[in-house]
C-alpha cells in the first residue's frame, strides 16, 4: 500500500496527471498486469473510489459491487481487506 500526503489538491492532482503515474496506472488495468486488487482515492471531502479486484478469468481489473461479478461474467476473489 502506498500512502502520500500532499499540501493541496491541485498538487495532487497535478502528480497523478504526470507520466509515471499514468504509466503505472496503465500497467494496473491492462490484462494480467501489476496487482491484484487496488483502491485509488485522493481522501477529500466527497470523493472516495471504488475497490477493484483482479477478474481470475478475464485478467481485468474490475469494480468490486455487491453482486461481486466481472463485466465477462466470472465471479471475482473475496477483496482484500483495507485500513
Amino acid at each position: 500500500m502506498t500512502l502520500t500526503a500532499w499540501e493541496d489538491l491541485a498538487s495532487a492532482k497535478a502528480a497523478v496527471q504526470g507520466p509515471a503515474h499514468i504509466a503505472a496506472v496503465k500497467d494496473l488495468f491492462r490484462a494480467g498486469g501489476i496487482g491484484d486488487s487496488a483502491w485509488t482515492s485522493l481522501w477529500t471531502e466527497g470523493e472516495m473510489n471504488h475497490l477493484m479486484q483482479r477478474c481470475p478469468e478475464c485478467g481485468v481489473m474490475a469494480m468490486v459491487s455487491p453482486e461481486n461479478k466481472c463485466k465477462c461474467g466470472a465471479t471475482l476473489p473475496e477483496p482484500a481487506a483495507y485500513l
